[in-house]
């Protein structure tokens, strides 16, 4: 059985994040697929059963951000690929003053309606 197929399965409304995700694993190993996303392959094995017991937002973003090119409109830079919004955010945990540009993004990203921290 594809992984495809175990996903529409699995889901009674199979969401576009998890079919695209099921068809990359088709496509490529799982493990390699896990590594592009940032998240283990037994991770991507549980979504796609729908078992997952995690942050089901988080898996969505990273997939949007890596599988599906997702963009976003920031309040500070304009429109920009979802996995550099996620990449600023995790710049803005820790206050450095390597440039302004980094010093204005950890402002933004603090108070930012996508940062869900």
């Amino acid at each position: 059985m594809s992984h495809r197929d175990k996903a529409a399965a699995a889901w009674p409304d199979l969401p576009d994040w998890v079919a695209v995700l099921a068809e990359r694993c088709d496509q490529a190993s799982q493990q390699k697929v896990a590594r592009t996303v940032g998240y283990s392959a037994a991770t991507l094995s549980y979504v796609i059963g729908n078992r997952y017991n995690g942050d089901l937002g988080k898996v969505e973003q990273a997939v949007r951000a890596t599988l599906m090119a997702a963009e976003v409109a920031c309040p500070e830079l304009g429109t920009m690929a979802l996995v550099q919004c996620m990449e600023w955010r995790e710049r803005a945990k820790t206050f450095e003053t390597t440039s302004s540009l980094r010093r204005q993004m950890y402002d933004a990203c603090r108070s930012c309606p996508f940062n869900g921290e």
